[in-house]
């Protein structure tokens, strides 16, 4: 039984909620493949967890569901997409800021310095790329069909 009545001992458990837990269960598998995929605390790791992150949010507001979901769950998941964005700058290029900074150094040795960090940093940003792993077995629009029959009930069944 996925909804409760709510009776003597039953939790009722709403649609929002179910919706909520597989949205959850889905980040928790993308965090899964992440940890797998890249070293620990490499900033391509919270870049894949920010653009994730904004997908869900953006699907979420197309599809209308953040009604659904309410503004917590929306609040929680805009404050995780800036957590990981924050993280993502500071590992990449806290770096190349931090070149900058002569404290009573020479400007001339900090600036040179500041070029050889942000020419490899741009370098390796500049050559990213994501593979699609041979796992991926939906397309955006398979899920988003699916998706919507969840919500909206197939057509052909709703007929017969």
């Amino acid at each position: 039984m996925i909804l409760a009545d709510g009776g003597e001992g039953e939790r009722a458990t709403s649609f929002g909620g179910l919706v909520a837990e597989l949205i959850a269960g889905l980040e928790r598998s993308l965090e899964e493949k992440c940890g797998l995929a890249f070293a620990d605390g490499s900033p391509s790791q919270h870049l894949f967890l920010a653009n994730n992150t904004s997908f869900v949010l953006s699907r979420a507001a197309d599809a209308d569901v953040t009604s659904l979901l309410g503004d917590e769950w929306a609040a929680r998941h805009r404050s995780r997409l800036e957590q990981h964005t924050a993280r993502y700058l500071q590992a990449s290029w806290g770096p190349v800021v931090a070149c900058l900074e002569t404290a009573g150094g020479k400007p001339a040795k900090a600036l040179a310095k500041f070029n050889a960090v942000f020419d490899e940093m741009h370098g390796s940003q500049e050559q990213k790329y994501v593979k699609l792993d041979k796992s991926v077995r939906y397309t955006v629009d398979d899920v988003a069909q699916s998706l919507s029959e969840l919500f909206e009930g197939d057509a052909a069944l709703l007929c017969t």
